[in-house]
């Protein structure tokens, strides 16, 4: 199992950015790593070592390689969502965390702070101090939740159940649809 580094961001806003704090920090720029970059700085979200390899027509374990090493220089990140493959993200937008539903395979990047309460709510439970980071917080996306109300009430419909229990399920649908976050991302979609 890999574990993201703990290293300081590197402040880097634009790819010129990226390639001059690099260059400052002695490490070559490849044509590959060059690739790779301009490849993530496109990418509307995060995106696996597979996927920049397939868009990119190169090997694998190369693109593995760089993504380390830009990883370890504090440039990305990477966030493990469900059974998938370690997700890499640029950094420049500072620490992000993440909830994942394996329902449809989308996810939320959220702000850390958005998800204190969850966290002290865990440390005086259980003792323990959790991130998000590295694996994300798994749980049912709004859409999915309101279309298992759905499926479960026709379930219950097309074998009879009352009417108070249909307009009690029709409620949760109703309140699963007033919750509106940020907008997902599909990691399993090329961006």
């Amino acid at each position: 199992m890999t574990s993201a580094p703990h290293v300081p961001r590197l402040a880097a806003e634009t790819i010129d950015d990226a390639i001059e704090a690099l260059r400052a920090r002695g490490l070559r720029l490849s044509a590959t790593r060059q690739l790779v970059l301009d490849t993530l700085f496109a990418a509307s979200r995060p995106l696996s070592a597979e996927q920049i390899a397939l868009r990119l027509d190169l090997v694998a374990t190369s693109v593995y390689r760089n993504l380390e090493i830009l990883e370890r220089h504090g440039l990305l990140h990477h966030v493990h969502l469900g059974h998938g493959p370690g997700l890499y993200a640029l950094a420049v937008h500072g620490p992000r965390e993440y909830i994942y539903c394996p329902d449809c395979c989308t996810a939320k990047s959220v702000r850390p702070e958005l998800l204190d309460p969850v966290r002290s709510h865990i440390k005086r439970r259980f003792g323990y101090e959790v991130s998000f980071a590295h694996f994300a917080l798994v749980g049912t996306c709004q859409a999915c939740a309101a279309k298992h109300v759905r499926e479960a009430t026709f379930d219950r419909w097309s074998r009879g159940a009352s009417g108070e229990h249909h307009r009690h399920q029709q409620s949760l649908v109703t309140l699963a649809a007033a919750v509106q976050g940020p907008q997902p991302f599909h990691p399993q979609t090329a961006a």
